[in-house]
């Protein structure tokens, strides 16, 4: 009998240990899976989010401050024709062809823009307040990310509506520029991938325009095709 009470205990305590084991790796498993899924829950996180926070981020017009004019606003200058020769008036064709505006100067004043007609006393064609609405990725590449602002006031013009800019850029010594386009609409603004205006510092040397202008290809008509 005494051996009988002996081995029931005995399997008893061995259940016990094995349903103590068991129960500790499962613990263990539940744990280590647990950890494993706090620790993507950033990456996850991160990944869904990047586009929206990107969208999401604030940009000011403090980049753009300043006074700038548009390339188109040297075409007629005798010192820029006469330094590009005969193909001077095929050349700023050309070039006009991808980087036209209808304004030859603006000026970027805190959340103020004013669009000119004219470098020098200009007639005012549009002016107000910009607010920043998003970054709108259109196209690939190193000149595809544009940052959209919205007027927040009636225009003279709806054109001016949404302002699409990329940052101001240029190599020491190079022309320092930036992108613009603008419709009354984003879609509108951003619809055409050819067109490539250029906004310089008044400053800008005749040679700094000359060597703008002479990024043109005529034959294969990339007249308004951007470079860094």
């Amino acid at each position: 009998m005494k051996r009988k009470l002996a081995l029931m205990c005995a399997i008893m305590l061995s259940a016990g240990l094995m349903f103590g084991c068991s129960s500790t790796k499962k613990d263990d498993t539940s744990n280590k899976t647990a950890q494993t899924q706090e620790q993507q829950k950033p990456e996850e996180k991160t990944s869904e989010t990047a586009k929206q926070e990107m969208s999401n981020e604030q940009v000011s017009l403090d980049g753009w401050a300043g006074t700038w004019n548009s390339i188109v606003a040297w075409f007629d200058n005798e010192e820029v024709k006469k330094s590009l020769g005969d193909t001077a008036d095929a050349d700023i064709a050309a070039k006009n062809k991808g980087t036209h505006t209808d304004f030859k100067s603006m000026i970027v004043d805190g959340n103020t823009i004013t669009f000119l007609d004219n470098a020098k006393d200009g007639k005012e064609l549009a002016k107000s307040e910009y607010k920043f609405v998003e970054k709108k990725v259109n196209g690939e590449g190193e000149h595809s990310e544009w940052d959209i602002f919205e007027a927040t006031s009636d225009l003279k013009d709806p054109k001016y509506k949404f302002i699409a800019l990329m940052p101001v850029h240029g190599e020491e010594g190079d022309l320092t520029h930036f992108h613009v386009r603008y419709g009354s609409t984003v879609d509108e603004a951003l619809a055409d991938n050819t067109w490539w205006p250029v906004i310089a510092s008044p400053e800008t040397t005749v040679e700094q325009v000359v060597g703008e202008i002479k990024t043109i290809d005529r034959k294969s008509g990339s007249a308004g095709m951007p470079r860094p």
